[in-house]
This record gives C-alpha cells, sequence and structure tokens, in this order.
C-alpha cells in the first residue's frame, strides 16, 4: 500500500492499542526554566482537546481493516463471531463532524469512545493473579 503524498512519515495502519495524542508547546514555568532562567519550551500533552485524539483517517484506517476478510478470519479463529466495526465507522465520522463543523455533540462522542477504547485495553490484561501460598498438595507425586 502506497503512502499518500505528505504522509510519508506516518504509517498508514495504526494497531488499535495504540492512542496517538497531540502535543502543544507550552512555556517552561518555574523549576522547568533550565539553568540560564531563559523561558525555554516544553511539550505537554495538549488538555484543551481543540484536536480529535487521532487523525481521522486513522479512523477510517482501522475501520477498512476491521472489515477486512483478513482479520473477519482471525477474529473468527479467536473468538468464534464476527467482529463489530461499527464503532470505528461512528468514530470516523465524529472525528469527521468534530473538524469540519466543530460539533460539541461530536466531540463528546469521539472522547468518550477513546475513553472506553483506553479502559477495555487496561483491563484486558492477561495477567495471572500471584499466589499466598502454595497448593495444599503441591508435595504429592504428580500422575503420569
Amino acid at each position: 500500500m502506497l503512502a499518500e503524498p505528505g504522509k510519508a512519515d506516518r504509517p498508514l495502519m495504526t494497531s488499535q492499542a495504540t492512542l496517538l495524542r497531540r502535543t502543544e508547546r507550552w512555556p517552561k514555568t518555574g523549576s522547568q526554566r533550565d539553568n540560564a532562567g531563559s523561558p525555554g519550551w516544553v511539550s505537554k500533552t495538549c488538555t484543551t482537546h481543540h484536536l480529535p485524539p487521532r487523525d481521522c483517517n486513522d479512523y477510517w484506517d482501522e475501520w477498512k481493516y476491521c472489515k477486512s476478510l483478513r482479520h473477519r478470519f482471525h477474529y473468527y479463529y479467536t473468538y468464534g463471531g464476527k467482529p463489530d466495526c461499527q464503532q470505528w465507522k461512528a468514530d470516523y465520522t465524529a472525528c469527521k463532524e468534530w473538524e469540519r463543523r466543530k460539533s460539541q455533540a461530536a466531540k463528546e462522542a469521539l472522547l468518550q469512545s477513546e475513553k472506553v477504547r483506553q479502559n477495555e485495553k487496561q483491563n484486558n490484561n492477561p495477567v495471572w493473579t500471584m499466589r499466598k501460598r502454595p497448593p495444599a498438595d503441591w508435595h504429592l507425586p504428580l500422575d503420569r
């Protein structure tokens, strides 16, 4: 797949676990200043939310990947069903609405969707819980 003109530095497909954040440049304050005392600049995560959390094309790419035959086979093999791709399409629509019309409802819907996606990613942690004590029959011989 070829990159669009001007987008060679940005990958065309992002993983679902990746959340791209826009950053802004803010002046340094207090202890953040360098030794010479010049104001300088420091990069912080944008908290004003005047831009979507991802590029709208990323939502489109995720939707197209979700609808692909390869992903459908993989999802069926892994989970035994069809993937639900409508959230990616709804996020793309909300992102475009946010960019074009500065819609507050689209902004809230997109931010809520990203928050849910991040919570699912954090809650879907396949790490085992540590034992406090060994099992009661740990010393017995194994069956052969």
